[in-house]
């Protein structure tokens, strides 16, 4: 049920995205403006730009009446987005909640696991699980392509789920089912991620040597291909730390100090952990 003006999308780029979104505007149909409004929204949230998002949300809802379910669930699944992304996670949930309704009553699978994810991201520890596995299986048994395509992404949330409690064993069938998954789409980079997650997982559970190898033979693939380092060369330092091998560790701590220090979502939110990767590549390249 996507539109065409959806595959503007670049997520990593809201304001080109919104740009192109504003110059499509004038040959929208009436029926679809609604929708576009709230995609024009979320370029705006996504750059944390929460008033001018809920400006545009409300001018998609002045727009919206019962002739256009699906304007009324893509308004309400960006509108939680945006609560959910200014903190507002009790209002978030709310519309969520409301957003997966509607979209089962109208037979908008895509939509539906959509806000089970959301609810997945948005609710409580205790119940992210339980809505990350009722999306999976919502998408697992849709006959709708953008619905199954979804599979990937959960089974890559859940995995982190189980990770972060400690279920390493769990955690890796999750993120070796995910990329199975997107290996049948020749996705590289997602296939990469995954592969990523695995070693990263053994790493936790003290294989260093093995997860060790398969980070290296990801960082080769990865720069064959063109793809970013920095996440992989930090691994790759915690591996050779984790042996002892501090001095070796060293030029791959920098070298991902140096690329990840240029994320702006790190340097706001991870600043410790770059803190460390700066202080572990000059302490034992100096020492």
């Amino acid at each position: 049920m996507t539109r065409a003006f959806d595959e503007l999308w670049d997520y990593a780029d809201p304001r080109a995205t919104r740009e192109r979104f504003l110059a499509v505007r004038p040959s929208v149909s009436a029926q679809l403006l609604p929708e576009l409004l709230t995609q024009i929204g979320r370029t705006y949230s996504l750059q944390r730009d929460f008033t001018s998002a809920h400006a545009y949300l409300d001018e998609a809802d002045a727009h919206i009446d019962q002739t256009l379910p699906i304007a009324r669930i893509r308004s309400l699944l960006e509108r939680g987005r945006t609560f959910n992304s200014s903190g507002q996670t009790e209002q978030a949930c709310t519309l969520f909640e409301e957003a997966l309704t509607a979209a089962i009553n109208h037979g908008a699978d895509a939509y539906a696991v959509d806000a089970a994810h959301m609810l997945g991201i948005a609710s409580s520890p205790d119940s992210q699980l339980t809505w990350n596995l009722h999306a999976l299986e919502l998408a697992q048994n849709s006959a709708d392509s953008t619905a199954q395509k979804w599979q990937g992404s959960l089974l890559n949330n859940i995995g982190w789920t189980y990770f972060e409690r400690s279920d390493y064993p769990t955690a890796i069938s999750y993120f070796t089912r995910c990329q199975r998954f997107f290996e049948q789409s020749d996705e590289l980079n997602r296939v990469l991620i995954a592969r990523w997650s695995v070693a990263k997982t053994q790493r936790m559970m003290g294989e260093l040597q093995l997860a060790l190898e398969e980070q290296l033979a990801i960082l080769a693939l990865r720069q064959e291909a063109g793809l970013a380092t920095g996440y992989t060369l930090e691994e790759i330092g915690e591996c050779l730390y984790g042996l002892g091998k501090s001095a070796d560790a060293a030029p791959y701590f920098a070298q991902a100090y140096a690329e990840l220090s240029q994320d702006n979502w790190l340097v706001n939110n991870e600043a410790d952990r770059l803190n460390r990767l700066k202080k572990l590549a000059y302490v034992v390249s100096s020492g």
